[in-house]
């Protein structure tokens, strides 16, 4: 698995996964990605390195508002296909209308599998959001559980300060090192209990909160359903179907090592018998996979049947084969497209020199 980290603010929560994953599940996160969701540039550059690493589980935290462009930029390169998962974190799952682009959530969301905090309400809630609304000029019908939750936080907090005996001073400084009173602050944080809008807070000795509860939901129907649950007193329960992204219910494939679900774009160019070209007229008007046979095309059809993937052919935006310039340096045609990955790969004859066998990788060449 892939964990990508966009906000710095969840980078603890990731390294936590990667620990608990190793030690309880026995599944490895093979890489940790952080990226400024403000520079797509970045966030570019980090799916690449993710979609070399062929992982097939991808772990997003980020916040609601950056999630549409990431993943509309994952599907681009061919990493929101049948065979990938995706698990997004609450800031995404609680606000989904984020996916959205002019009302609509476009179909390649549905599979998404995501987390949701289960935030109960006690009693002292009405009370609490009609002295909200009063005192805050806004027009909603409920309170965020982020509000609820800051608010619980600094009650408890305050009780938690509170509790601390008068011998120690009430204006601290948290900078120095070490801070003299850190452990009884910690102490009493771990020993006190507060009641507040979600019911009681309390802590175990390890610092772990006593009360956590999440939905495991679920990407359809323009949604997040709820298909699960889980507890840190009961562990996690799966109740409903889940849906995997390429509208399909068949968990992918455990091993990253495959073909299986992966996209493939194909570097092509028309030179019989290898790859012929069904245009009208020796126009270029003809799209898709079917405007192509021959040799190459056959077996790209083949493999594709029996490894799993899906592919789409590309011409080169300027009709080279590619060469390398003397001058500059630089390669034309397929091989720069190569180099610049927007294929990924040469599927048709391609005749072999020193310069290009030391550019790239020659996988199987018909003169032997």
């Amino acid at each position: 698995a892939c964990g990508i980290n966009a906000e710095y603010g969840g980078l603890h929560g990731l390294l936590e996964l990667q620990r608990l994953m190793a030690e309880k599940s026995g599944y490895h996160v093979n890489n940790l990605f952080f990226f400024d969701t403000d520079n797509f540039d970045d966030v570019r550059l980090s799916l690449k390195e993710i979609k070399s690493t062929m992982s097939k589980i991808i772990v997003l935290n980020c916040d609601g508002f950056h999630a549409k462009g990431i993943l509309s930029l994952a599907k681009e390169m061919g990493l929101m296909h049948s065979g990938f998962v995706w698990i997004v974190t609450d800031a995404i799952a609680t606000s989904p209308q984020y996916l959205a682009t002019n009302g609509v959530i476009f179909s390649f969301y549905e599979g998404l599998i995501g987390i949701r905090p289960v935030i109960e309400k006690s009693s002292l809630y009405q009370a609490f959001k009609d002295d909200y609304l009063q005192h805050n000029d806004v027009v909603i019908s409920d309170l965020t559980s982020y509000r609820i939750l800051v608010y619980d936080a600094i009650g408890f907090i305050n009780r938690a300060l509170a509790g601390l005996p008068e011998r120690y001073p009430q204006n601290m400084n948290c900078s120095s090192k070490p801070w003299r009173y850190g452990e009884y602050v910690l102490s009493n944080l771990l020993n006190a209990y507060h009641i507040g809008i979600t019911g009681l807070t309390n802590f175990t000795e390890s610092g772990d909160s006593r009360r956590v509860a999440y939905d495991i939901v679920n990407f359809y129907d323009d949604q997040f359903q709820t298909i699960g649950k889980w507890r840190n007193s009961s562990g996690l329960r799966i109740s409903g179907t889940m849906r995997f992204l390429g509208d399909t219910h068949d968990p992918p494939s455990a091993s990253a090592y495959n073909l299986i679900g992966r996209h493939l774009k194909l570097g092509i160019m028309p030179e019989g018998p290898f790859a012929f070209y069904h245009g009208h007229h020796g126009h270029e008007d003809c799209e898709g996979i079917h405007c192509w046979s021959g040799i190459c095309p056959e077996m790209v059809e083949r493999l594709a049947e029996d490894l799993g993937f899906t592919y789409e052919y590309l011409m080169p935006e300027d009709r080279n084969w590619g060469g390398l310039d003397p001058v500059t340096k630089k390669w034309n045609g397929m091989v720069a497209e190569l180099i610049s990955e927007r294929i990924d790969m040469i599927a048709v004859h391609f005749s072999t020199n020193s310069a290009r066998k030391n550019c790239y990788r020659i996988h199987l060449s018909f003169h032997g």
